[in-house]
């Protein structure tokens, strides 16, 4: 009987670990968006071999330290998590925000103070983006400050992170010009909502 009750143990384990890594392989299926229309061309998009890392797409709008220069990434996960709750999404924000300021690329970059994004920016996207964050930074090997943002959501139990950086022309005081980059941004933001969700998709479209 106890054999018995340890091989119903041992098989329901594998039966989990086998949905959880269905479920997690499920988020490397999703549609890769197409962002030339706002001249943003895909450098790389990968499916991680650890499915529970999902899989990520990088677009750019030419090299790097050419003015307007600008670099989108989206990344779709789900950390091997059956179920994902608002606390999940705000770890991952959280994450999201070391990861730029602990970046061995960013050591001697100076960082503004991070700063929220207004909730109105991902009206209508029912979760694909919930929160999100910018802040500047001056890097003393580019032309202009720069502007990083990013913003998490959730579609079909899958993270959605979305990282944008690109050069704050109007320096880091510059109003206008943040106000260009979180439009653009949010642009580009229901771009891929638009594409990822297809036909499934109420929102307006872009």
């Amino acid at each position: 009987m106890t054999r018995f009750y340890i091989s119903l143990l041992f098989g329901l384990l594998c039966a989990n670990a086998t949905m959880a890594a269905e479920k997690s392989s499920d988020c490397q299926e999703l549609p890769v968006p197409e962002l030339s229309r706002f001249g943003y061309q895909m450098t790389d998009s990968d499916k991680y071999n650890q499915v529970e890392l999902g899989m990520g797409s990088s677009y750019q709008t030419g090299p790097v330290g050419e003015p307007g220069f600008a670099r989108i990434s989206l990344y779709l996960f789900d950390m091997g998590l059956r179920q994902i709750e608002a606390s999940d999404e705000k770890q991952i924000l959280d994450q999201a925000l070391r990861d730029i300021l602990r970046h061995p690329n960013y050591s001697n970059f100076t960082f503004d103070k991070p700063m929220r994004i207004h909730p109105i920016l991902f009206e209508k996207m029912n979760g694909f983006l919930r929160e999100g964050f910018y802040l500047g930074a001056l890097n003393p090997e580019a032309p202009l400050p720069e502007i990083h943002m990013a913003a998490v959501g959730q579609y079909k139990d899958c993270f959605v992170k979305i990282r944008f950086t690109g050069y704050w022309d109007g320096g880091l005081d510059g109003k206008e010009s943040l106000l260009l980059s979180l439009k653009m941004f949010g642009a580009l933001s229901r771009r891929i909502e638009q594409q990822v969700l297809g036909s499934e998709r109420t929102g307006p479209v872009n």
